[in-house]
């Protein structure tokens, strides 16, 4: 990863949590593909500067940082207007 963010100069988020650094659980095959799809590596103009897997950008370093991509969010709405959600486990 470290490899990647210095060709490219990618700007870096920083994370203070360890929630997510570098752990590698098992995962079912499609989320292992899933996490093989590929994300826009941008600056912080949102300028593209290439691209690497969602393990990649999803990826925390010892120091905090993770690479800075492009993301999107889905909400889910029903009829009566009501938002869908679903509550992320306390253990991730």
């Amino acid at each position: 990863m470290l490899k990647i963010a210095s060709r490219f100069g990618i700007i870096g988020r920083n994370l203070t949590s360890s929630a997510g650094r570098n752990a590698t659980p098992k995962v079912a095959p499609l989320q292992a593909a899933a996490l093989e799809e590929k994300c826009i590596l941008v600056d912080e103009f949102d300028t593209p500067l290439g691209e690497a897997s969602k393990r990649d950008c999803h990826r925390v370093t010892g120091e905090g940082d993770v690479l800075l991509h492009r993301a999107f969010s889905v909400f889910l709405f029903n009829k009566n207007g009501d938002l869908l959600l679903q509550k992320r486990s306390s253990s991730k």
